[in-house]
């Protein structure tokens, strides 16, 4: 009778795992991937407790009392090894696995670039004045709430006339949010300038950024190289 009960909680503890693993082929068609997950692992967990369950129920075998052995007989040849059988058929393939959870965005998105080409000294020849001229413009798109943009450039320039100065600026939009001056004494004497700047509060969408230079006093050219990159972070 207690064996026959057992029986009944094994036979329960495996229709139990096959339902759950039912219930998560049809979450996975479904795409309830979370359900799907929580279905595999009550089935994993019946499937244990009937193992053990099933292990309950192994029957030991009952030595029966004998009398004293008798004198071993004399080994016998041993037979031929029998022909192989066939390999059985392939399986069929299994069901794909759950999809993983999709990784978190990089660090630097959206990078966007404007150089000349090819990007070498002598390969501009913009003459500067006391007004702003644009050098270089890109734009970052989908900038969420929170975004930050990461600027950074370079300017090849040389004075024309005796000692200059000259000022670098970047304008989101109309908006100046960088500058940084620089300059060189001597007639045709080459200068760079590098910028990096962060744009903390650059807004959402789409989002133009210009490289601006003008000189402060005297005169001179950018020349090259002229290079503008933008990220989102």
């Amino acid at each position: 009778m207690k064996k026959a009960r057992s029986r009944r909680i094994c036979i329960y503890k495996v229709n139990a795992a096959i339902k759950e693993l039912e219930e998560a082929k049809s979450y996975v068609k479904r795409k309830r991937i979370r359900h799907a997950k929580k279905a595999v692992t009550n089935s994993l967990l019946y499937l244990h407790t009937a193992k053990r369950c099933i292990s309950k129920l192994k029957i030991k075998k009952v030595v029966k009392g004998s009398g004293p052995g008798g004198v071993n007989g004399v080994t016998g040849a041993s037979d031929p090894p029998g022909a192989l059988d066939p390999p059985g058929a392939t399986g069929a393939t299994g069901t794909a696995g759950v999809t993983g959870v999709t990784g978190a965005n990089g660090l630097v998105q959206q990078f966007q670039v404007s150089e000349n080409t090819p990007n070498t000294t002598g390969s501009s020849a913009i003459a500067l004045n006391g007004t702003a001229t644009t050098l270089k413009t890109i734009t970052i798109t989908s900038i969420p709430a929170g975004g930050r943009v990461w600027l950074t450039g370079i300017i090849g320039w040389q004075n024309t006339i005796g000692d200059s100065s000259l000022q670098f600026q970047i304008l989101r939009g109309a908006t100046i949010i960088f500058s940084i001056n620089d300059g060189r004494a001597g007639n045709g004497t080459f200068g760079s300038t590098s910028i990096d700047h962060v744009d903390l509060t650059p807004g959402t969408g789409s989002v133009t950024y210009s490289l601006m230079g003008l000189v402060t006093s005297g005169s001179a050219n950018v020349v090259g190289a002229v290079t503008f990159t933008g990220a989102l972070l």
